[in-house]
C-alpha cells in the first residue's frame, strides 16, 4: 500500500516516510503489516475517500 500511495503522488520515498511518521505520532493511522498500514479514527477512511472523490470532480 504505501508503494502504491508513493507511485501516485510521484514523490520519493522520504517524502512518504515523514507523512507517514507524522500520521503514526498523531495516531490517526497504525501500521498493520510490512508497508501497509490502517486508520485509526471511525469513518476517516471514507472522509478521505470522499473528498478525493470530490476534488477530482466525480462527484
Amino acid at each position: 500500500m504505501i508503494k502504491e500511495i508513493r507511485e501516485k503522488l510521484g514523490r520519493p520515498s522520504n517524502f512518504v516516510a515523514n507523512y507517514r511518521r507524522r500520521l503514526l505520532d498523531d495516531q490517526i493511522i497504525k501500521s498493520t503489516n510490512y508497508g501497509e498500514v490502517a486508520f485509526t479514527l471511525p469513518y476517516f477512511k471514507e472522509y478521505v475517500l470522499q473528498q478525493y472523490r470530490f476534488e477530482q470532480g466525480l462527484e
